[in-house]
């Protein structure tokens, strides 16, 4: 019969690299009790006189009072229950962890029933309740089909060219591969159980692995909290992402997931876009913690990809006032990274100006290059949207102030331009902005004369890469920003 359980690995956290040191300013927090569980549901259901098994990860770990409850009766005082029911019913199964007064709950209803009855040929593979059906993708006993991608060699470039692309909304058949070395697929999220959303099934995600390599592009998986889709800034105050990294044993078991996800799906590597401190004066108020899980996702990176070929790395930074007051500066210069990508897009002005400042994007690539990370680690990113702002219900641009200019802003992709305001393709590649247009006071981004500025960066101040965020949000032809970089660059 089956049994109803969760397995959770665990793994020994790697400390280590000689730039997490202890010289971060401290910080005095509560430390409240955490559960990672992996299927944890409203409903779960158990067979009576069969072994009943779910093994959450709990922290601290050994300092926590563990209570799991079955109604008003005690089953459980460890972290993993292992029960066998003797009564058939409903019931409210909870299971509490409590630590220095600060209490966690999590709660099912729990249907204990009777075994269900097996035909007497049980391995008969045309039986739909056989327990190990291999063609069954629910059965929890049956493992992932092994991958064995295609071969894979990477085209040559005389540039490195990444784009970032939408799952969720992105068509694939459309992606311009002949314009990007690298291919970032957004996101794997965490989410508030503390679990990951993959973008796409086993399947579709090893079929576009196949693809990216047939056209000579590396692919990699960005892992991230929760965040706008278009704008790539992070949901304020969430910090889905951020809890696991700076636990040391829920950190631990996503550092062996992302890389045995990686290496299971034929990844060329992982890229990082972590959630955001709540304060950029603050920062991270567990910033050694975090410096320690990304030195152990570094140790942990595999010397190939499935394909034989190079394995990637990449943390993408939080613009603005998170660089400029230290927030990141143990974390960006950390060996292993590969690529460290400057975000700089969608920062607020009550001017008519880019939402990509050229003046903040140069600072930044210098200001990383003064702690150390290498010119050609770094990635100027360009954002594939458009910031559009209607002040009409402030009165007009004169009213817009810092404080309300968010609730007067909204978003749209640069392929989207034309309809939206009503410009054809030469208009609005030779400009940076609009004012008066679609229904906006202003739309402002980056057209091609900007773009060729920040072209000349990788010379000076120095970059190694150019990027798109996100490739599914270009245009096509002469609309294209990723065409417009590969014609400037000669690649």
């Amino acid at each position: 019969m089956k049994k109803i359980i969760e397995y959770i690995a665990t793994a020994v956290l790697l400390f280590g690299m000689a730039s997490c040191s202890e010289s971060a300013p401290a910080y005095k927090e509560e430390v409240y009790p955490h559960i990672y569980t992996n299927s944890w549901t409203s409903t779960m259901s158990a067979v009576k006189g069969e072994e009943f098994i779910v093994s959450p990860l709990v922290s601290p770990a050994g300092k926590s009072v563990i209570l799991w409850t079955l109604d008003d009766t005690i089953i459980g005082r460890e972290a993993e229950l292992r029960w066998v029911p003797d009564t058939l019913g409903t019931f409210t199964l909870t299971l509490s962890v409590e630590y220095n007064t600060h209490k966690t709950l999590r709660t099912t209803l729990l249907t204990v029933k009777e075994a269900p009855s097996v035909p007497d040929d049980p391995d008969d593979p045309d039986n739909p309740d056989d327990p190990d059906d291999p063609d069954d993708p629910d059965d929890p006993d049956v493992p992932v089909t092994p991958f064995d991608p295609d071969p894979f060699t990477p085209k040559a470039m005389d540039a490195t060219v990444i784009g970032f692309f939408d799952a969720e909304e992105g068509d694939t058949t459309k992606i311009n591969w002949g314009a990007i070395s690298h291919l970032i697929v957004t996101t794997a999220s965490y989410n508030t159980i503390g679990t990951v959303d993959y973008p796409y099934s086993i399947d579709d995600m090893r079929s576009l692995v196949n693809t990216a390599h047939h056209h000579g592009v590396y692919i990699m998986l960005q892992y991230s909290g929760e965040h706008n889709h278009i704008t790539s800034v992070q949901k304020y105050g969430t910090t889905n992402f951020y809890s696991i990294a700076t636990d040391p044993v829920a950190g631990a078991k996503a550092v062996a997931d992302m890389v045995d996800y990686a290496e299971s799906n034929g990844l060329d590597g992982i890229h990082i876009w972590m959630d955001k401190p709540t304060s950029s004066n603050d920062g991270y108020p567990e910033v050694d913690a975090l410096c320690e899980f990304y030195s152990s996702l570094h140790a942990a990176k595999p010397e190939n990809s499935a394909t034989g070929g190079r394995f990637f790395m990449s943390l993408g930074t939080i613009p603005s006032q998170f660089v400029t007051k230290g927030v990141q500066d143990k974390l960006a210069p950390l060996p292993g990274w590969d690529f460290i990508f400057t975000m700089v897009m969608c920062i607020e002005a009550t001017s008519n100006t880019s939402h990509a400042p050229q003046d903040v994007l140069k600072s930044e690539l210098s200001y990383w290059q003064g702690l150390g990370v290498p010119k050609s680690k770094l990635v100027v990113t360009i954002p594939a949207v458009a910031w559009c702002v209607d002040a009409s219900s402030v009165g007009g641009t004169s009213g817009l102030t810092y404080s309300n200019i968010s609730s007067c802003s909204s978003y749209i992709k640069f392929k989207d331009l034309p309809s939206k305001i009503g410009k054809d393709a030469a208009a609005i590649t030779a400009a940076n902005n609009f004012s008066n247009v679609g229904g906006f006071n202003w739309v402002r981004y980056d057209g091609f004369p900007w773009i060729n500025t920040k072209i000349k960066y990788l010379n000076d101040p120095g970059a190694g890469a150019m990027a798109v965020w996100k490739v599914d949000y270009d245009g096509e032809g002469d609309l294209s920003m990723l065409n417009f970089i590969k014609t400037t660059i000669g690649y």
